[in-house]
C-alpha cells in the first residue's frame, strides 16, 4: 500500500505561507489546520501553514511529517440517527514542519517574511508561562513566549517598525484570556531584554492578541484500528488523527483582523465576537458542568465512562433535566440557543467513539465543582429563592465521593459495589476531606466541608441559605438508599 502523499494530490500546498503554528500535535492538526484547509478548499482563503515543534529536541516527528509532505487524514466519527457516521478529510495546507531547536534560522527567516500574517499556538497550558532570567542570545533554547518575542523583534527590525507588518496572534492554550496572558508576558520579556519603548509600543499597537476558546474532542491516532482504517482509506498514513464531528472556535478580537484570517467564511464553527465571556460561561456551566455534576455519582454507581452514563436512560434523563431546569435558567442568552447547545453536548457525550473515562474527569473535582457548578446553584437560589434539587444532589455525591481513607500511600474511596477507586486530587484537599469526615454525623461533616475556606475560597457553598442542610439530608439518605434510586426521585 502506498503512502498518502503518493496517492493523494496536495491541492492546497501552493499558496503563500501566511501562518506560523507552534505545536504540531493532534489537537492543532484536527482543529485549526483542518479548518484552514476547508477555507483554502472553499476559495475564501489562500494561505499555507508552517508548523513548528516548539520545544522538542528530537526531530523524528518533524522528519516523519515532512516525509509524507505534511499531508494527513482527519477522521471524524459520530453516531447519527442511531448509525455510525464517519468522514475522512485529507489536510494538504501545511507546507513543512520545523523544529525550533534544530531550525532557528528558518524561523527567523519566516518572521521576516512579508507574507506572514498569523501566529497560531497550541503548546499546552504550561507553554504560556514567564520565566525570569532568560536572555535573547539563548534563542531558541528559551520558553515559548521568549521565542515569540525574539521572532517579533526580528520582524520589527526587518520592517523598520512599520505598523502594517503587525501579526494576528491566536493562542489555543486552555488558559483564561490566553491572548492577554501571552501579550503581557511578551511585553515583560521585551523589558527584561531592554528592547526599548518603541518596540513595546509596536508590539502592543501593531499586533493583535486575540483571546480564544476552542472546543473539540480529539482522540488522536487510532492505534488499535490503524491497519483496518488505512486499508479502508487505501493508503498509509502515520498521522491519522481521529476526533468527533463537533467543533467550535470562539475568537474575541477586533473584526478588522478577521480579514487577516477569514476562515470563518467557510466554517460556521468559527465565531468572532467582542465578548468571549458569555460563550465561555455557557461552555463551563453546561458542558463542563454536566461532566462535573454527574461524574462522582457515576463512579459511585460503578460506571467507567461518560458513554456508560449516557447509555443508562434514567441517568441521561437526570443530566438532561439538570441542565434544562436548573442550569440554563441561570444563563444569559436565548433559551432556544442554550437548549440546542445542551442537546449537542448530550449527543457528544453519547458518541460511541469517545471513551472518556470518569476517573480522568474526576481529577481535582472540588476545584472544578467550585468553578463549574456552584455558580449555577448560587444563581438559581438568587433567582428563584430555593435550592436546585438536582444540583444539590450532585454536590452530595461529590462529598460522598470524597470520603477518603489512606491505602497504599493513596487516598481512596469505595463505590456502592464495594470496589475501590483512587481520589485524584491534591493531598491537601484529601487530608481536609478526611478530617471533616471524622464527624460522627453526616450533617456535621457536610456543614464543616461546605464552610471550609481552604477548600472553596471566601465564597463557600455554606453561605448559600439552606444548601448545607439539603446536601446533608441527601448524604444521610445515601447511607440507606442506593444512589440511582435517589436520582430517580429527582427526575
Amino acid at each position: 500500500m502506498e503512502w498518502i502523499n503518493r496517492k493523494i494530490e496536495k491541492t492546497n500546498g501552493s499558496g503563500p505561507t501566511k501562518i506560523l503554528q507552534f505545536g504540531e500535535g493532534n489537537f492543532a492538526r484536527a482543529f485549526a489546520d483542518w479548518m484552514i484547509d476547508r477555507a483554502n478548499s472553499a476559495g475564501v482563503y489562500d494561505g499555507r501553514i508552517v508548523v513548528c515543534q516548539p520545544a522538542s529536541v528530537s526531530t523524528e516527528k518533524r522528519d516523519l511529517l515532512n516525509s509524507q509532505d505534511c499531508m494527513y487524514t482527519v477522521l471524524m466519527r459520530a453516531e447519527e440517527e442511531g448509525r455510525s457516521a464517519e468522514k475522512a478529510d485529507v489536510v494538504t495546507s501545511i507546507s513543512r514542519c520545523l523544529n525550533a531547536m534544530a531550525d532557528p534560522d528558518e524561523l527567523i527567516a519566516l518572521a521576516k517574511s512579508p507574507d506572514l500574517a498569523v501566529i497560531l499556538s497550541n503548546t499546552t497550558e504550561a507553554g504560556i508561562t514567564y520565566r525570569s532570567g532568560e536572555k535573547m542570545e539563548d534563542f531558541p533554547g528559551v520558553t515559548f513566549p521568549a521565542k515569540l518575542t525574539r521572532l517579533l523583534y526580528e520582524r520589527y527590525r526587518a520592517f523598520d517598525g512599520d505598523k502594517s507588518a503587525g501579526l494576528l496572534f491566536l493562542p489555543m492554550e486552555l488558559i483564561d484570556r490566553n491572548g492577554d496572558a501571552l501579550r503581557e508576558i511578551m511585553r515583560q520579556i521585551g523589558r527584561d531584554w531592554e528592547l526599548g519603548d518603541e518596540f513595546e509600543e509596536w508590539l502592543l499597537g501593531a499586533n493583535h492578541f486575540a483571546n480564544t476558546m476552542v472546543d473539540r474532542i480529539v482522540t488522536g491516532f487510532p492505534t488499535e484500528e490503524s491497519d483496518e482504517i488505512m486499508e479502508k482509506l487505501g493508503y498509509r498514513d502515520r498521522f491519522i488523527v481521529t476526533c468527533e464531528s463537533y467543533c467550535q472556535w470562539i475568537i474575541e478580537g477586533d473584526l478588522a483582523w478577521a480579514e487577516n484570517f477569514p476562515i470563518h467564511k467557510a466554517n460556521k464553527a468559527v465565531i468572532w465576537t467582542d465578548n468571549l465571556k458569555e460563550y465561555k460561561t455557557r461552555k463551563v456551566r453546561i458542558l463542563n458542568g454536566a461532566h462535573t455534576s454527574t461524574v462522582p455519582s457515576g463512579i459511585l454507581m460503578g460506571y467507567e465512562t461518560v458513554r456508560d452514563l449516557m447509555q443508562d436512560k434514567e441517568v441521561a434523563n437526570f443530566m438532561k433535566n439538570l441542565l434544562s431546569e436548573e442550569v440554563i435558567p441561570t444563563l444569559r442568552g436565548e433559551r432556544t440557543e442554550l437548549e440546542a447547545y445542551a442537546a449537542s453536548v448530550l449527543e457528544r457525550f453519547n458518541n460511541p467513539y469517545i471513551h472518556h473515562r470518569l476517573s480522568d474527569i474526576s481529577m481535582n473535582s472540588v476545584s472544578k465543582y467550585a468553578v463549574r457548578c456552584l455558580p449555577s446553584i448560587d444563581a438559581y437560589y438568587k433567582r428563584f429563592g430555593e435550592i436546585p434539587e438536582r444540583l444539590a444532589f450532585s454536590l452530595a455525591c461529590l462529598l460522598r465521593f470524597y470520603r477518603p481513607r489512606q491505602e497504599g500511600g493513596k487516598f481512596v474511596g469505595s463505590n456502592e459495589n464495594g470496589e475501590t477507586y483512587v481520589i485524584r486530587d491534591a493531598e491537601s484537599v484529601c487530608v481536609k476531606m478526611a478530617e471533616h469526615w471524622t464527624a460522627s454525623k453526616a450533617q456535621e461533616a457536610v456543614r464543616s466541608i461546605l464552610n471550609d475556606k481552604d477548600l472553596w475560597g471566601e465564597d463557600t457553598p455554606g453561605k448559600i441559605p439552606g444548601l448545607s442542610e439539603a446536601v446533608g439530608n441527601l448524604v444521610e439518605a445515601m447511607e440507606r438508599t442506593p444512589i440511582r434510586e435517589l436520582m430517580l426521585k429527582l427526575q
